[in-house]
């Protein structure tokens, strides 16, 4: 297949590259604001980047032109926890890809 990356819609591209590399774990990326606000996001879009030094990259990307919570929160605290999903607890992971700002 040859593909025009200018000519492929954002929706698209995104759908074609998450679904490129199967299977893939989900990132379930838990934050705290400055504030002390738990956030809870998941992430499709993960890849192992290096196993020595150990590299998990997640890309974040973001919403109405604003960073989405997992970013900011993790720009402003450094600090964040990478969990994978699994079979018990990926219906409650599907409900934390709400938006409930």
């Amino acid at each position: 297949m040859i593909l025009d990356p200018a000519s492929v819609p954002e929706r698209q591209a995104y759908r074609l590259m998450i679904s490129a590399f199967i299977p893939r774990p989900i990132a379930f990326v838990s934050t705290v604001s400055r504030d002390g606000v738990d956030n809870c996001a998941p992430f499709s879009y993960s890849m192992g980047v290096s196993s020595h030094p150990m590299v998990l990259g997640v890309s974040v990307g973001d919403r109405e032109a604003r960073p989405k919570d997992t970013a900011r929160n993790i720009l402003d605290t450094r600090e964040f926890v990478v969990n994978l999903v699994t079979e018990e607890i990926a219906e409650k992971m599907n409900l934390a890809s709400g938006d409930y700002a």
